[in-house]
């Protein structure tokens, strides 16, 4: 069901685009409704032409024609693009930021103003409609924002609600995990070239064995571990392999590369409060 309120999307990027288009292949937004606001030219005639949406440099006019703002812009650019709207935000608007580490108390105190704001981390698979967003609502959102939040979100994959304190933890795993999963698969494919397989056989066995095995655990409800057990025979070739990883220290240099990630995420934060 299509949507009817008009949208401004506040940033053409890759995760701005990867939502556009997964909410305009599920049909919950009509390029009608939709404005997408950039400052690059070049930028909105792609976009224009790509999805037939309206197109504008003047965010503070879309912003205040729309009923629904998304804040696609990266972290560092987030405080010009509120302080440019801040004036025409209103009580029936509802904002939804995207930005990495920041806080909904850190736009609501940007407008000045009790603003309805819904912090969400989707990740890039949205652009295939088999992504994941965590949605937080702020202090001000009404509860059917996040249920609307939930709903958009879910158009282009699944959605989970949890308090805003596990963003940067959440956003580690799932925001940063497809750049995991794709160094991974890159690692299993020059381990087949180097064994001697074409680079074509062996990112098609690495991408449809990483498919297989996360479309398994999905659907059967299994643990990591248990599929892990299953391939893993006695005195057989797994084994061998996961020493190896073992060995490498494979697991704890996962762990605190997510953990890196989530220090990050509250790095940013804290520099755009120290900004003020």
């Amino acid at each position: 069901m299509i949507d009817q309120r008009k949208t401004c999307f506040m940033g053409s990027g890759k995760m701005g685009e990867a939502l556009l288009k997964g909410t305009l292949a599920a049909h919950f937004l009509h390029p009608k409704q939709v404005v997408m606001c950039d400052i690059l030219p070049h930028r909105l005639v792609e976009i224009a032409d790509r999805y037939g949406v309206s197109t504008s440099q003047d965010a503070r006019t879309s912003a205040r024609d729309s009923q629904v703002v998304i804040l696609s812009v990266k972290p560092q650019d987030i405080r010009a693009v509120l302080k440019t709207i801040r004036e025409v935000v209103e009580e029936d608007h509802l904002l939804i930021s995207i930005a990495a580490g920041v806080s909904t108390t850190f736009v609501e105190e940007e407008l000045g103003k009790k603003a309805r704001v819904v912090r969400v981390m989707p990740n890039t698979p949205a652009m295939s409609l088999a992504g994941i967003s965590v949605v937080s609502p702020g202090r001000y959102a009404h509860p059917e924002d996040a249920e609307y939040v939930l709903a958009f979100m879910s158009s282009v994959g699944e959605t989970m609600l949890l308090p805003e304190e596990n963003q940067n933890a959440a956003m580690a795993i799932h925001g940063c995990g497809p750049a995991y999963f794709s160094l991974f698969i890159e690692s299993l494919v020059d381990a087949g070239i180097s064994m001697g397989l074409s680079k074509e056989v062996s990112s098609k066995l690495a991408v449809e064995t990483m498919f297989g095995s996360a479309r398994m655990l999905k659907e059967t409800g299994m643990e990591a571990s248990e599929l892990r057990r299953m391939v893993t025979s006695p005195a057989g070739t797994t084994v061998e392999a996961l020493k190896v990883l073992e060995e490498n220290r494979f697991r704890y240099a996962v762990i605190k590369a997510v953990e890196r990630a989530a220090l990050r995420a509250r790095e940013i934060g804290e520099e755009l409060e120290e900004e003020r």
